[in-house]
């Protein structure tokens, strides 16, 4: 949370810093020509803009995804490149090497970021800064309580009445005589108190004083300057805030005189100069924090003398500060600062890569290890030979090596144009004369990335390996790896390894070292997720049972959000593309896998003391995990259920009808239900078989209505007709 507020605050003081410096130098200029509380209003809207750690570019975002929440929902869901996405603002990056994590404790797992260390530093900083001026004005205010001298009378008293309904001041403002000042001033936010030191003045210069104290006590000026001071905190590594804030307190005190000789004839304009320079002659011995003082330096009081001498007619400065509050917001839409880019993980545990429109950007934004994506892709293109795998592997500087089943595949160098990519392909077998060349594209979306090949004038689909619902391999067609490279202590172990098939999935565990756990006992707490699950799998390591992999189905549609919340409430927190949770000394992982058409979850733990061995062997076993693709019969039965059950429970009789076999003369029946449905979750289709038309199967839908316990069943018998899959007869059991 530090660490993001830091970065905020970063490209705020940058973008406001430009700003400031801007209107330090036009600063002259509009002196001249306009009257000081025009100043006065813009560094108090620059101070206020300081302290909101929102960027502008947020503020535009929201308001129009707000103002076109269609459009937005498009764009989330287009098929569009994001590699050639506009930049059409100036970001600084935070160089990676401050964002490189450094380990502090590896027995706790315990890692930190020169970025974050800053970060902790600029927030230590802004504690200090304010806490300094704010316990010196405590500190002033309890000497003043003790050693004051109350004004209950004479001319002081009369005159602070006078000058009070004058300036429709209505609360009484007490005076005080006080020894530790040299010089009147105003002290206090809340309660503020006139202070001034024991000294004979005129009459005449008692009205000056008090009435340019109570000028500054009516415009709330002690509020004003604190404002300033948080605003310098927050960017006290900032210089420019430094010199507004002193600019700003300049400002302030030439506005009071201006309002002070407001009217006044020019022999009255002399006489308050002279009771200015009075004060000169003493010296003060302490800042007074938080406070008003009639005595600004010296060189403030040069600028107002001649400020209240040199009288002329000033501009109305409104458009100006309308302006200024313009450049102010638009530096924020422009300038910001961020971390260097690098992929980042979304919620679904998803890759999410950094735009760029480089040919070296496209390259390190595709650059990785593929496999082939069979839910999108005709396995029968290679024939049985497909069954020896696939892979297709792409280094950062565009070195290009691929292969597919039997004979198929080689090598190449990656040639960019017009956001697509180019190889030329040197054969591992020379098949025939003509020279294979492959175009493919990364393409991106709010929950997928993958590259479409032109394979042949055939597309084929790769998605990365390791990536959320990536399917490595059929049922049919277990791939490699046959071995496992596991690195302990910087040290490569080869491990033999036995493909585990489960249903729908696969998973490669080294050989000889697992067991399963039929008694499905779990060593973590893990959120309550049995109202989401379809089944699942647990693991035990041989040599340690508090070592486990546990690999679980969901089918409810939305599962994966539901997940995400279930497990942040349980207290993981997400660490690159898992969720992560230490429970006493055992260490809990989880992986989540998100589908178009169900969620799968992979978990392990282990105790933290083996952070070196096992901590480094579960997420390489975990990396093997592939969820085997349905077949179109599958896929279609699929759809047939959720549309026919949309239909059905959204009382849609027409829509219903063309799910079913034999449409009624008379309206089909639908859901007569009052309760809210809720927990919907397909059962009972057989996965990954093939179909002669004419085949009939059967799958229920589970639900709740309302609060009820127990749950309801819609089940359908569903028959393989020439036009697709429909439903024969449908009912509802309890």
């Amino acid at each position: 949370m530090i660490r993001n507020l830091f970065i905020s605050i970063l490209g705020i003081s940058l973008s406001t810093g430009l700003v400031i410096a801007l209107f330090m130098l036009l600063a002259p200029l509009f002196r001249k020509r306009y009257a000081s509380r025009w100043s006065c209003y813009i560094w108090i809207f620059i101070a206020l803009r300081l302290l909101v750690p929102i960027n502008g570019s947020s503020i535009v975002g929201f308001v129009k995804s707000m103002a076109s929440p269609a459009s937005s929902m498009q764009q989330e869901t287009a098929d569009s490149p994001v590699i050639n996405t506009p930049k059409q603002r100036v970001v600084i990056e935070i160089p990676e090497q401050m964002t490189t994590e450094i380990t502090v404790q590896k027995e706790e797992r315990k890692t930190i970021t020169m970025l974050d260390i800053a970060a902790y530093v600029w927030f230590a900083g802004c504690i200090v800064f304010l806490a300094i001026p704010v316990f010196s004005c405590i500190n002033f205010r309890i000497q003043i309580s003790r050693n004051k001298t109350a004004v209950e009378n004479g001319p002081v008293k009369t005159q602070l009445q006078k000058l009070s309904r004058e300036l429709h001041i209505r609360r009484p403002v007490p005076a005080v005589e006080y020894d530790g000042t040299v010089s009147p001033i105003i002290t206090g936010i809340f309660i503020p108190v006139v202070v001034l030191p024991r000294k004979d003045y005129t009459e005449k210069e008692f009205y000056f004083i008090l009435k340019h104290e109570l000028i500054h006590l009516k415009r709330n000026d002690v509020l004003v300057k604190f404002l300033y001071m948080a605003a310098n905190a927050l960017h006290w590594f900032n210089p420019l805030v430094y010199i507004m804030r002193k600019q700003a307190v300049v400002d302030m005190e030439l506005s009071c005189d201006e309002r002070v000789i407001s009217g006044t004839a020019y022999a009255d304009r002399k006489d308050y100069t002279e009771t200015l320079f009075s004060t000169i002659k003493e010296t003060r011995t302490k800042k007074t924090y938080l406070s008003t003082g009639f005595y600004g330096g010296k060189r403030i009081m040069k600028k107002r003398f001649k400020n209240i001498l040199t009288r002329s007619e000033k501009k109305n400065g409104l458009p100006v500060l309308a302006a200024a509050m313009a450049v102010t917001l638009a530096a924020g839409t422009l300038v910001g600062c961020s971390e260097a880019k690098k992929p980042a993980a979304n919620k679904s545990g998803l890759v999410q890569t950094a735009n760029k429109n480089t040919d070296g950007g496209i390259l390190k934004q595709i650059s990785g290890r593929w496999m082939i994506d069979f839910g999108r892709t005709d396995s029968s293109l290679w024939g049985t030979g497909i069954s020896n795998g696939n892979e297709m592997v792409i280094t950062a500087d565009g070195v290009f090596t691929y292969y597919i089943g039997i004979g198929t595949g080689g090598t190449g160098q990656c040639k960019i144009k017009d956001g697509s990519v180019t190889v030329e392909i040197t054969p591992y077998e020379e098949l025939s004369s003509e020279k294979e060349i492959l175009t493919f594209s990364y393409e991106g979306k709010a929950k997928n990335e993958y590259i479409r090949m032109d394979w042949h004038g055939e597309d084929v689909y790769w998605t990365r390996e390791g990536a959320s619902g990536t399917k490595k391999e059929t049922a049919d067609t277990p791939s490699s790896p046959k071995e496992l490279t596991i690195y302990k202590e910087g040290e490569p172990e080869v491990r033999q390894t036995t493909n585990t098939i489960g249903v729908g999935y696969s998973v490669y565990f080294p050989e000889g070292e697992w067991t399963e756990n039929t008694l499905k006992n779990f060593s973590a707490a893990m959120p309550d997720d049995s109202w989401l699950t379809n089944g699942r799998d647990i693991w035990n390591a041989d040599v340690n049972n508090r070592v486990q992999m546990r690999v679980t189905h969901y089918t409810e549609l939305s599962a994966a959000a539901r997940l995400e919340e279930a497990f942040t409430q349980a207290g993981y927190a997400q660490e690159n593309n898992e969720l992560v949770k230490t429970e006493g000394d055992l260490v809990i992982k989880v992986r989540l896998y998100d589908n178009e058409d169900d969620t799968w979850s992979v978990c392990y733990c282990y105790p933290s003391e083996a952070e070196e061995g096992w901590g480094t062997e579960l997420p390489v076993i975990a990396d093997t995990f592939a969820v085997t693709a349905l077949s179109e019969d599958s896929k279609a039965i699929q759809r047939t259920v959720k549309g026919f059950t949309a239909a059905y429970f959204t009382r849609d009789a027409k829509e219903l009808e063309k799910y079913l076999e034999h449409p009624s003369e008379t309206a089909a029946e639908i859901y007569e239900g009052t309760e809210t449905v809720n927990r919907m979750t397909v059962k009972g289709y057989t996965e990954n078989e093939v179909f002669p038309f004419g085949s009939e199967t059967s799958a229920s839908v589970e639900f709740k209505e309302g609060s009820e316990d127990s749950f309801t069943y819609l089940t359908l018998s569903l028959i393989k007709q020439e036009n697709g899959w429909k439903v024969k007869s449908y009912g509802l059991e309890k």
